[in-house]
């Protein structure tokens, strides 16, 4: 006879936050969204991209790396190529404090274009310190962005802002001029010429965050940084069958910060005998285990001592596991139960979200054989998730940038970027969802295959997502992680207040 659980699988638009009390010190300039996973893995934001085929290739792993994040590239691919993408990007690597260079800086390079245009070039690219050039790249000001430019700003020529940025507190905030002659080298400047020793320790003992480095003339070379995140983070995916270990060896050696069993259901003895042998051979690396939906799963994988564990099942954007075999859990109660066990446990193992976390679907159509699915970014379900867990990891999120792996469509004026799903056709990774019965299996999808909403840039995408998080984090009155999930409060809202709130 057929067991009925006595709870309910809900989502997290279900749910709503509720306030709390948010001291002075509570504000959202102060949240700091630093996470740390392992010993050696620590996040700038808590947002991890999808070991998908569609999203987490060289641009994504790199720019994900760059920015504080991590990205996990699947085993879809071949050995060969998920290790030239860790390779590639550790080989790129830089660690915190070091200097890092642009030499091709995005720029403003009329003195006649607007405050306006230059807060566009920071939401196209995302760089938020743009050098103000003239035709010839002569310096004349540094533009540094700040979300909220007040509107009677953003039609001031560049030019104007420079001569009123001396009279002016707030032009003086986001405009610093340049004046070759006045500027000193090693403090405004540095000569093309100098070491980067020398410009690194000049910047970190002065605080420094950005400096141009110039050739004769005023003529702008490029740009020095201070990198201030904890390294290139980089994670990839192995399977549970034979040559496993081999994957795991070689992905290990190029530098991988972490390896992922990549697996819908992960309650499984395949998933106990790697965690044995893993250990056994590579200790030295984190492992998390996923997927699982239930307090039984955070047992059975915290006690076998994996280090992460990834919570989800049907959920995803393109998952289609429950729709086409009625296996899974809502997300939220999966979260919920999972974290639930976590608390009454004494090993406190780090949980990530995985499956339809920080987008919403809007409408889907048809055009011929393509299939168009409009999506915007929904970071509401990002801060429930956040409350349960420690990391969400983000599929369709990621895919709508311009770095994912997929290819871009252009349709009526809007860029779309490809997606499908690791159990789709498209996807051939039967070694992913195979239980050794690869060709029965062949015929069986679990993912949908598409085309969604491309949104720009990585970089000013997840700085605008991440803006949001803080906000709710300085709401509930928390300024980091763990202090929000210990002060987050989740209500269960009816489908009237979830229409009226326009998540019904």
């Amino acid at each position: 006879m057929v067991k009925i659980s006595d709870k309910v699988s809900r989502s997290l638009n279900e749910y709503f936050i509720l306030t709390g009390d948010t001291p002075k010190s509570a504000t959202y300039q102060n949240v700091n969204l630093t996470t740390k996973l392992a010993p050696n893995v620590i996040l700038r934001y808590p947002f991890i991209a999808a070991a998908m085929s569609c999203v987490s290739g060289y641009d994504m792993t790199l720019e994900c790396a760059k920015n504080g994040m991590m990205a996990v590239v699947p085993c879809s691919l071949t050995i060969e190529d998920q290790v030239d993408i860790v390779r590639r990007v550790k080989e790129k690597e830089v660690k915190e404090g070091d200097i890092e260079f642009n030499s091709h800086p995005t720029r403003i390079s009329d003195l006649r274009e607007t405050i306006g245009d230059a807060a566009e070039l920071y939401e196209v690219f995302g760089h938020s310190n743009i050098p103000i050039c003239d035709s010839f790249r002569h310096l004349h000001a540094m533009f540094r962005y700040q979300q909220g430019i007040p509107s009677e700003y953003l039609g001031m020529t560049i030019k104007e802002a420079i001569e009123r940025s001396r009279k002016d507190d707030y032009l003086s905030e986001i405009i610093k001029p340049f004046d070759m002659k006045k500027s000193v080298e090693g403090r405004d400047y540095f000569w093309r010429n100098a070491s980067s020793k020398r410009i690194q320790k000049t910047m970190n003992d002065a605080g420094i965050k950005v400096i141009p480095i110039m050739r004769s003339g005023g003529v702008l070379e490029k740009i020095a940084f201070i990198y201030n995140f904890h390294g290139y983070m980089v994670g990839a995916a192995i399977h549970t069958h034979k040559g496993w270990e081999t994957r795991a060896h070689k992905l290990i050696e190029a530098g991988v910060d972490m390896i992922f069993t990549d697996s819908s259901d992960a309650k499984t003895d395949f998933q106990l005998g790697v965690i044995d042998r893993f250990k056994n051979r590579f200790d030295q690396t984190p492992l998390c285990i996923g997927n699982i939906i239930d307090a039984e799963g955070y047992k059975r994988f915290s006690e076998a001592g994996v280090d992460v564990i990834k919570i989800g099942m049907g959920s995803g954007g393109s998952c289609t596991t429950t729709e086409g075999r009625g296996i899974g859990r809502g997300i939220a109660t999966a979260m919920m139960d999972v974290a639930e066990e976590r608390k009454r446990s004494k090993k406190k193992v780090p949980l990530i979200g995985d499956g339809g976390i920080g987008t919403r679907k809007l409408k889907t159509r048809k055009l011929g054989e393509i299939k168009i699915s409009e999506y915007k970014h929904d970071p509401s379900t990002i801060t429930k998730s956040l409350g349960i867990v420690d990391v969400d990891m983000l599929g369709t999120a990621f895919n709508m940038f311009e770095e994912a792996a997929g290819e871009s469509l252009e349709v009526e004026g809007k860029k779309y970027k490809e997606r499908w799903g690791e159990g789709s056709l498209k996807a051939k990774s039967l070694a992913r969802y195979g239980v050794g019965e690869s060709i029965k299996r062949a015929n069986v999808v679990e993912g949908d295959h598409d085309y969604v909403t491309c949104v720009g840039r990585l970089k000013p995408g997840i700085e605008k997502i991440a803006l949001n998080v803080q906000l709710t984090f300085s709401n509930v009155g928390a300024v980091t992680p763990e202090e929000y999930r210990e002060k987050c409060v989740l209500e269960l809202a009816s489908p009237q207040a979830q229409k009226e709130a326009g998540v019904g």
